[in-house]
């Protein structure tokens, strides 16, 4: 299964990756937002962790981006931004789920395969 991984918090993206390839994802990082959406509409993923706040574009952006080019691949928004507000515009933008930082890896872990569990079963 490969994750592509959009989140420019380097300590963020160096925990997860290796924490996500123990549990045999092929993980892909990119470390900003127009990198990221370039990524997501080049090649096939099975899911996509989007943090919200990127340079160059953010998470909204490109979630509204990748919807619109027809993907239907599942979008976990991990983001400092806990506002009820900025979540629902994230789902309502495409996203499938959202969890604020500071996170819980296994919370984080549950969550990706239960959303690739959802989409295995379509």
């Amino acid at each position: 299964m490969q994750i592509l991984l959009i989140e420019d918090d380097e300590e963020i993206a160096s925990f997860l990756k290796p924490k996500l390839m123990e549990e045999s994802f092929v993980v892909d990082v990119a470390e900003d937002g127009e990198k990221g959406l370039d990524m997501a509409l080049a090649n096939y993923y099975d899911l996509i962790i989007l943090d919200n706040v990127l340079p160059k574009k953010n998470g909204q952006e490109i979630c509204g981006e990748i919807r619109k080019n027809g993907k239907a691949v599942p979008i976990l928004v991990l983001s400092v931004k806990s506002e009820i507000e900025t979540k629902t515009t994230m789902l309502d933008t495409g996203a499938d789920d959202y969890i604020t930082k500071p996170f819980l890896y296994g919370e984080l872990l549950a969550r990706v395969k239960m959303l690739l569990r959802r989409t295995s079963q379509v």
